[in-house]
């Protein structure tokens, strides 16, 4: 049992910690399996079930591991998508100094430190997380007025006139039998077949 204490850093395997165990890698995990089925006695062997259910236990970890980096990456790109999103509208929120500031979003940047940030038109800086609120784009062209004086059309589709309207050229809007054989009902506003 020697060689197992020296592989796992301690002079007696019953004294290791949890926090020891979880530091190991697969690999240096599996010198210390190897060391023991070396040095087992072979009329006494160990349970290799139990051997194979702590090398599973260890996969599954270090599984749990890469899983949550990769959430973790996703999340921070995700974030620079959304804040890239914010290009052109006008944001208000904390920088890293604390200062409370209102400003147009001009770019993005992606930093190792805070993620993604927003750069403002004033050269200050919002981490995507301190942002408190999202006012929208900035509007410098006012909506053109419509003249009083112009009609609006009915609006049509591409299937013909709007209901409630009649055209006295069109056999379908007019009164009475057609060639088709429907017939029109007369209604509020017009006729409709």
């Amino acid at each position: 049992m020697s060689a197992i204490g020296s592989l796992a850093g301690s002079s007696n395997p019953n004294t290791s910690s949890v926090s020891g165990f979880s530091s190991l890698s697969s690999e240096e995990f599996v010198k210390i399996i190897f060391a023991e089925l070396t040095n087992q006695d072979p009329l006494e062997p160990n349970d290799s079930k139990a051997l194979i259910d702590q090398l599973a236990s260890l996969r599954s970890i270090e599984s749990d591991i890469a899983l949550t980096e990769n959430l973790n990456e996703l999340v921070e790109q995700t974030q620079f998508a959304a804040a890239a999103g914010l290009v052109g509208q006008v944001v208000g929120g904390l920088t890293l100094s604390g200062d409370r500031v209102l400003d147009l979003v001009v770019s993005v940047s992606n930093t190792a430190e805070n993620g993604a940030v927003l750069n403002l038109f004033d050269g200050q800086q919002i981490p995507f997380s301190f942002i408190e609120q999202i006012l929208g784009p900035l509007n410098t062209d006012p909506e053109p007025e419509v003249p009083a004086d112009e009609e609006e059309e009915p609006e049509t589709d591409d299937t013909g006139p709007v209901v409630g309207t009649t055209d006295p050229d069109d056999p379908d809007t007019s009164s009475g039998d057609d060639n088709n054989g429907s017939q029109t009902t007369q209604v509020p506003g017009g006729t409709a077949g």
